[in-house]
């Protein structure tokens, strides 16, 4: 077994720079919660992996935190989608 809490901790703690470089760039509104919220859910997929604890359910070799990933990647992506391309960024701060 691995310290996967540390390592959930570890990703919150490096997603906090990212999100601050990228609200230091022009970008359109939920962009930022977007990748975030992205990375977020590709890494606690990642960290679930490792748990290996057979007692929080699984189905098709998943987790349910597994599932809950994907689930939270396919939204994201669907919005991303209806989202319109052509909006322009917009600049934050002076």
């Amino acid at each position: 077994m691995h310290p996967a809490e540390l390592y959930e901790a570890a990703l919150g703690l490096a997603l906090l720079p990212v999100a601050a470089l990228l609200l230091r760039r022009p970008h359109r509104d939920g962009a930022v919660f977007r990748a975030v919220l992205a990375l977020y859910a590709a890494g606690r997929f990642l960290v679930e992996i490792l748990r290996g604890d057979a007692n929080r359910g699984a189905l098709a070799g998943l987790s349910t935190a597994q599932w809950t990933s994907l689930a939270v990647l396919a939204a994201l992506a669907l919005w991303s989608l209806t989202t319109p391309a052509e909006r322009a960024p917009v600049a934050r701060g002076a």
